[in-house]
């Protein structure tokens, strides 16, 4: 079981107008676990105000292989409680509880097939880390890197993006701006107004027969899987990371209670741990409620739309608190989103 450990904010740096990066560094000066480019870290964060801590995943911008630091690059969400918290209340000297690095989104470092990077707005993130790692072990492997922002209010690692292109001939970058302004060229800071779509990518690939890595806004990256899967390419081909937990105001979202059966209180089960614990309404969710019970599964977005945390219900049933980007598969739940309907078993 992955336990928390404390990391300290090293230094911040303003990546855009919306974004900054936050570089941690392990508080007992032990080397940090290594970690595979686009995976992201868990972290638990003490927001005053709120009754409990609030549990997210900020993809590693970054891939060294020297465990100096970790790079959490984090947009400024104006409904983000822990977005917000980042930017307005952590400082340099700080100390954050984190996990070990995990995820599935990861690139493969000893390949050279040509990879094409299809980026929305801060969804960016985990590119960048493979990108770092292309340059790095394998700068001849062809890369395409889309990105897809509003303008440059939020282009995060423009001027780094622009070197790497610049310098490594097998890197070809293109911007698209969705809300250019009237002071930004078009063929200078970005080459497109609008978004990145199929027609876009057959204009400038030399073929559609890549290995494909979506990050971003649900809408776009649905368009992307229809459109590219439409054009004949192999689902197996992209790989897809989900937006990161979308924020909600819990009081516009209300959170159904468990429901008692025969008057008795619910129970969880965690068939593998061999634990059985009573289900406290506090928790947001099944995963919330594992995590604090020293349980862990593994998530990703925490908002039902990566399928990261599907996990076999062994028995009893779940209500969603709201509804989900995946659907899960039969005995199946979705514990970043659901609570337990009377007594519930999971296989963790």
């Amino acid at each position: 079981m992955s336990t928390y450990r404390k990391l300290v904010v090293d230094r911040i740096e303003r990546e855009s107008g919306s974004a900054k990066s936050f570089y941690l560094k392990s508080a007992d000066g032990q080397p940090l676990e290594p970690y595979y480019p686009g995976q992201h870290l868990p972290v638990r964060l003490i927001v005053p105000g709120q009754s409990g801590p609030l549990y997210r995943f900020y993809t590693l911008s970054d891939c060294h292989g020297d465990a100096r630091h970790y790079r959490l690059t984090i947009k400024r969400e104006l409904a983000g409680l822990a977005s917000k918290f980042f930017h307005d209340n952590i400082k340099v000297g700080d100390s954050i509880d984190a996990k070990l690095p995990g995820g599935a989104f990861i690139l493969d470092t000893s390949s050279d097939h040509p990879v094409v990077f299809i980026a929305g707005g801060i969804g960016m993130t985990p590119m960048i880390a493979m990108l770092n790692a292309i340059v790095r072990h394998c700068p001849n492997r062809p890369v395409w890197f889309f990105l897809a922002i509003r303008n440059r209010h939020d282009f995060a690692f423009a001027d780094h993006l622009r070197n790497v292109a610049d310098r490594f001939a097998n890197v070809k970058l293109h911007v698209s701006y969705s809300q250019p302004t009237g002071d930004e060229h078009l063929g200078v800071e970005y080459h497109r107004a609008g978004f990145v779509d199929v027609p876009l990518l057959r204009s400038l690939l030399p073929s559609l027969d890549q290995e494909y890595f979506l990050c971003g806004p649900t809408p776009m990256m649905e368009a992307m899987i229809a459109g590219l899967t439409d054009a004949g390419v192999s689902r197996e081909r992209i790989r897809t990371e989900s937006f990161g937990r979308r924020e909600v105001d819990p009081a516009a979202t209300p959170m159904s209670e468990a429901t008692a059966l025969g008057g008795n209180t619910a129970t969880v089960t965690f068939a593998r741990e061999k634990k059985t614990v009573p289900w406290d309404s506090a928790c947001e969710s099944l995963w919330h409620f594992a995590e604090v019970n020293g349980i862990e599964i593994s998530s990703g977005c925490l908002y039902g739309d990566c399928g990261t945390c599907m996990t076999n219900l062994l028995a009893g049933e779940v209500t969603y608190n709201h509804p989900t980007g995946i659907k899960p598969d039969v005995g199946t739940c979705l514990p970043c989103s659901c609570k337990p309907h009377g007594s519930v078993v999971l296989d963790v």
